[in-house]
């Protein structure tokens, strides 16, 4: 399987790409006590997946692998971290549902997998945060998490994201990259009764918040799609993005 490389993805507060020149410099640097008591030295040449940057600077990294023996088909190894002065701001969570974002998009990984050292509770706490969940592993506390969905049902409306042809698809055919996502709502048999979108730098929210939009045209109005479309964009933030707040516009 080959590895894309991770474009600029953004959830509005922090952004995950590939690794530019330069950035080696500032990778290495960042190593510290923690860095080495939980990753060991590092490579002379860091080339993470992703860089993660927020607030104009590089604040850590984000990586997988899949050169682990214990790894079963279709299953990464994630790592990641953050630099000792940006810790504790949620930029790890964040970073890593972005890349657990990209993998979805761009890749066809099912599953990421965290091998934690157990006395390293932040990391800990991150896996319980993204809804990892513990599995047996000798080498450690090893936690495992299914790579998100790009679409969502409740048994009624099934959100995608758009395709050529969809009503309003001149206004949302960029999907993946952040912090705009646009899906098109299908239900009863019936494409396109509606589209959501979800912006997560809408100045309306402080950046990294979402902010929901719903709409169905006159002859799908009325029928309760609006709400539930609006609630599966919920169940796509929590997967793919650190949002915890999302206001709601139906029109």
């Amino acid at each position: 399987m080959t590895d894309p490389l991770l474009p600029p993805t953004t959830d509005g507060l922090v952004t995950v790409r590939a690794p530019e020149p330069g950035d080696e410099q500032a990778l290495i640097a960042g190593r510290d006590e923690w860095f080495q008591r939980f990753l060991g030295p590092g490579p002379q040449e860091p080339q993470p997946v992703g860089c993660i940057h927020a607030g104009g600077q590089i604040v850590g990294f984000v990586d997988y692998d899949t050169d682990q023996e214990w790894l079963e088909p279709g299953e990464v190894n994630v790592g990641y971290n953050v630099f000792a002065p940006h810790r504790g701001r949620g930029y790890a969570t964040r970073a890593v549902r972005l890349l657990l974002h990209h993998l979805a998009v761009r890749t066809g990984y099912t599953m990421a997998s965290l091998l934690i050292d157990p006395a390293n509770v932040s990391s800990l706490a991150l896996a319980a945060r993204i809804g990892a969940t513990a599995a047996a592993h000798p080498g450690g506390c090893y936690f495992r998490r299914p790579v998100p969905p790009l679409a969502y049902s409740d048994g009624v409306v099934t959100i995608r994201p758009p395709e050529p042809g969809d009503a309003g698809w001149s206004r949302h055919e960029s999907f993946g990259a952040g912090p705009r996502c646009a899906f098109s709502a299908d239900a009863a048999g019936t494409r396109c009764v509606g589209y959501a979108e979800c912006d997560l730098a809408s100045g309306r929210m402080p950046r990294g918040e979402a902010c929901i939009r719903v709409s169905c045209p006159p002859a799908h109005r009325g029928m309760g799609y609006e709400q539930r479309a609006a609630g599966l964009v919920t169940r796509f933030l929590r997967d793919h993005t650190g949002a915890r707040e999302a206001p709601l516009v139906i029109g």
